[in-house]
């Protein structure tokens, strides 16, 4: 996914994946961003913009604040499942009362 910086190394007639110190930075950046919500595809959008330093204050602000819309969303759709999954849950011990 370009996540990460990698450079290949030639061994014998075989070529392997060697990783470079930087990407320490990088997969720390990639857990914040798992926190916060954001998918890898998402994080990998913006990854090179950041490090780069193309990726501004502004931009960063926006990009945090359009994260901040949707967990509000999420977090309000997981609530009403919460208040429905509560109210059945109700409903069915009143009907299992009035059975007995």
């Amino acid at each position: 996914m370009g996540l990460l910086e990698v450079e290949q190394q030639q061994a014998g007639s075989r070529s392997y994946n060697q990783y470079p110190d930087v990407n320490t930075d990088r997969i720390e950046v990639i857990k914040m961003g798992k926190v916060m919500g954001f998918t890898l595809k998402e994080i990998a959008v913006h990854m090179d913009a950041y490090f780069s330093g193309q990726l501004t204050v502004k931009e960063q602000i926006e990009i945090f604040e359009d994260r901040l819309s949707a967990v509000s969303v999420k977090i309000k759709e997981l609530e009403d499942s919460k208040s429905y999954i509560k109210d059945k849950i109700a409903m069915l011990r009143s009907d299992k009362q009035s059975a007995c």
